[in-house]
């Protein structure tokens, strides 16, 4: 938790010496917001001694999340918890459109019930096409890839416990990414490096969110 705290208190004293100059562009202020949204994301009401693993022998008839029934997601915690971010106070953060577990897109409509038994497995933030996306921790890349409907370009990463503070080892991912990333597997970053770009892939022409599609950010911390 330390850790975070530290590069988010970093980066907004960054901000904070050229708020109100033309040296900081809008390029950086993005990237500020986002690193505190990721921060606020990261430490909301997480548990120490965390434990990732599921035991997928004790769910009958379970291969995989997307086959659990409400009360086998409600067992292992994969729906909405009610927990909410913690931002640092005096700082604006872009508000989370869709929290994990929500049964509701960005917009109110329902979500789907063959995915998830139509509980949202990540969290959607609202951003606009090409928007920075940062490490919120050292770490490493362990995929790049591109789904179809609901995925599009995606990155996946990894943080060791020395990189985050945590018991146990975490993952981030970030998906509907307007281009493919420059890094590749087995390239390491800092956290606040730029790692990816916000965009629409994988949500145009589909029935969840219509032809012209949703700039946004599905991210996952496992």
């Amino acid at each position: 938790m330390l850790l975070f705290s530290e590069t988010l208190v970093s980066v907004i004293q960054h901000f904070r010496q050229y708020e109100g100059s033309q040296v900081l562009s809008a390029s950086n202020c993005s990237q500020v917001i986002f690193i505190c949204l990721i921060a606020g994301a990261l430490t909301s009401g997480s548990a120490p001694e965390a434990n990732a693993e599921i035991n997928w022998s004790k769910l009958k008839g379970a291969s995989h999340f997307g086959y659990l029934s409400t009360q086998e997601q409600q067992k292992i915690g994969l729906l909405a918890t009610g927990l909410k971010p913690r931002f640092p106070a005096g700082v604006i953060c872009p508000e989370i459109s869709s929290p994990f577990g929500s049964p509701t897109r960005f917009d109110g409509s329902l979500r789907v019930s063959h995915s998830n038994n139509g509980f949202h497995g990540g969290m959607d933030i609202t951003l606009e096409n090409g928007t920075p996306l940062l490490a919120a921790a050292d770490g490493k890349v362990i995929h790049i890839g591109e789904g179809g409907q609901l995925v599009g370009k995606v990155i996946w990463m990894q943080h060791t416990p020395k990189d985050t503070g945590f018991k146990e080892w975490t993952y981030t991912k970030y998906q509907h990414l307007s281009k493919s990333p420059e890094l590749r597997v087995g390239d390491s970053f800092k956290a606040g490096d730029i790692v990816a770009h916000s965009g629409d892939t994988g949500t145009t022409g589909g029935r969840a969110f219509g032809a012209l599609g949703y700039p946004h950010l599905h991210m996952n911390v496992y």
